[in-house]
C-alpha cells in the first residue's frame, strides 16, 4: 500500500522540476532587463573564453561556416583584447594580429587588388594594429601601424574609385570604410608628415564617398562591383560603427549619415527593437551576412549596431540592444558565452560591440522597454505557480 507521505516524497522531484523550469529564466529576463555595459571583469572574461575556443579550434569550425569566419574571430576578439584593462590584453591582441596577417589567413582573399590582400583584410589588420599602439604606445607597436599603414594609405590615394576591392573583382564599401577609418587612427597615432598625408587621403576620400551614397537613403550603397547594390542593414551597420573616426578626423561639424541609418533601417517588431536588413518597405532574402531574417530584421546587423550607437552616442538604442542581446542571445545567467557557446563568431561580435568606445551623447531615440519583457517574466511564472500548486496540494 502506497502512503500519502510516499505519494508526497514522489511528487517531491516534479514540483522542484516546475519550480526551477520558471525561476531559471525568470532570473534571465530580471538579468536582462536590469543590465547594462558588462563590467571589465566580464568582458575581460569573454576575451579569454573566445581564446580558448580558438585554442579548441573555433576558426577552423567558424571559416567552414562563414568566408571570412576564421579571420573575423581573430580580429574582432583581437581588437575587444587590445581595449579590455587586463596587463595581458596587448600580447593577447598581438598574438591575434600574428594570425591575421599571416600567409597562410590572407591567401584566402587572392592578389592583383589596389591593397595588397583586398581593402577587407588590410584595413582590419590596420585597424587591430592601431588598437594595439594606442592602448600600449609601444614603439614596436607604432612601427608596425606605419608598415600596415603605408600601403594601404596609397591603394586608397591611387584607386579610381574610393571603395576598393575586398576580393578579386569584389567590393564592398563598408570594408573601405573601415579601411579608412583605421588611417584616420593611424594618423593620429604617427604625429608625423606620413600622419598629416595620411588625414589628406582620409580627407580626400570622405569627399569622393560623399558623391557614391544612395539617392534613395542618402547612405553608402552595399556593393559596388561586380554590381550596384542599394545599402543594406549588415554592412550599414559596420559603416556607422567606422564612420564617426572618419567624421572626426575631417573636421566635419555636421553629418546625417546616423541619422538616415536609423530612419532607414531600425525598427520595431513583435515588440522587440531590431535592425532589418533592407529599407523599410523593402523586402529581401538574407544571406550569410545578414543571417536568417525574422521579421525583416537581421540578429547581425542587430549585435554590430550595438557598436554603432555606442560610437555615435546614441546610449538609449545602445541599451535597448544590449538588454535584447542578453535576452534573446542564449547566455546562461552567469556564463560569458552566447547561443550556449555554439557560434563564437557571434561572441567575437559583442565583445568588440561591448568594447567600442562610447562618445557624447547624440539625440537618443525615444525607445523604451517592450511590454513583451513583461509577458516573458509572466510566462516563467506559469511553471511555478504551478509547482507552487501542486506542492500546496501534496501539504
Amino acid at each position: 500500500m502506497v502512503t500519502g507521505s510516499r505519494r508526497r516524497k514522489r511528487g517531491v522531484p516534479i514540483v522542484a522540476v516546475l519550480v526551477l523550469l520558471g525561476l531559471l529564466p525568470l532570473i534571465k529576463v530580471t538579468q536582462a532587463s536590469l543590465s547594462g555595459p558588462p563590467s571589465d571583469d566580464r568582458q575581460a572574461a569573454a576575451v579569454r573564453a573566445l581564446d580558448e575556443a580558438i585554442a579548441d579550434g573555433a576558426d577552423g569550425d567558424m571559416q567552414q561556416l562563414f568566408p571570412e569566419g576564421s579571420f573575423f574571430l581573430h580580429v574582432l576578439t583581437g581588437i575587444a583584447a587590445a581595449r579590455s584593462n587586463t596587463p595581458d590584453g596587448p600580447d593577447r591582441a598581438r598574438a591575434h594580429l600574428a594570425r591575421t596577417t599571416s600567409p597562410a589567413e590572407l591567401a584566402r582573399f587572392g592578389t592583383g587588388m589596389e591593397s595588397p590582400h583586398g581593402i577587407f583584410a588590410d584595413g582590419w589588420n590596420l585597424y587591430l594594429a592601431a588598437t594595439i599602439a594606442q592602448r600600449t604606445n609601444d614603439p614596436a607597436d607604432r612601427q608596425r601601424v606605419t608598415e600596415l599603414a603605408e600601403p594601404v594609405a596609397a591603394a586608397l590615394a591611387d584607386a579610381d574609385s574610393p571603395f576598393l576591392q575586398s576580393y578579386p573583382g569584389q567590393a564592398w564599401p563598408c570594408d573601405s570604410v573601415v579601411a579608412v577609418a583605421a588611417l584616420a587612427q593611424s594618423a593620429r597615432i604617427s604625429g608625423e608628415a606620413s600622419g598629416r598625408d595620411w588625414l589628406a587621403v582620409v580627407n580626400d576620400w570622405r569627399s569622393a564617398a560623399m558623391t557614391e551614397l544612395d539617392p534613395g537613403t542618402g547612405l553608402l550603397p552595399h556593393r559596388t562591383a561586380p554590381n550596384v547594390v542599394g545599402p543594406q542593414g549588415s554592412s550599414q551597420a559596420i559603416i556607422q560603427t567606422f564612420w564617426p573616426d572618419i567624421v572626426a578626423a575631417t573636421g566635419v561639424t555636421e553629418d546625417d549619415q546616423w541619422r538616415r541609418f536609423v530612419d532607414t533601417f531600425v525598427t520595431r517588431e513583435y515588440g522587440l527593437v531590431g535592425v532589418r536588413e533592407f529599407p523599410h518597405g523593402v523586402d529581401g532574402e538574407g544571406d550569410v551576412d545578414s543571417g536568417p531574417l525574422i521579421a525583416g530584421v537581421s540578429a547581425s546587423a542587430s549585435a554590430v549596431t550595438l557598436a554603432a550607437a555606442h560610437r555615435n552616442g546614441d546610449q538609449r538604442l545602445a541599451s535597448t540592444l544590449d538588454r535584447e542581446a542578453e535576452l534573446l542571445g542564449l547566455r546562461p545567467p552567469f556564463g560569458t558565452r552566447y547561443a550556449l557557446g555554439q557560434m563564437p563568431i557571434g561572441d567575437a561580435f559583442l565583445a568588440f560591440a561591448h568594447s567600442a568606445p562610447r562618445s557624447e551623447p547624440y539625440a537618443p531615440l525615444p525607445q523604451s522597454p517592450s511590454p513583451l519583457w513583461w509577458v516573458f517574466a509572466g510566462l516563467c511564472l506559469v511553471p511555478v505557480g504551478l509547482g507552487v500548486w501542486l506542492a500546496v496540494r501534496r501539504l
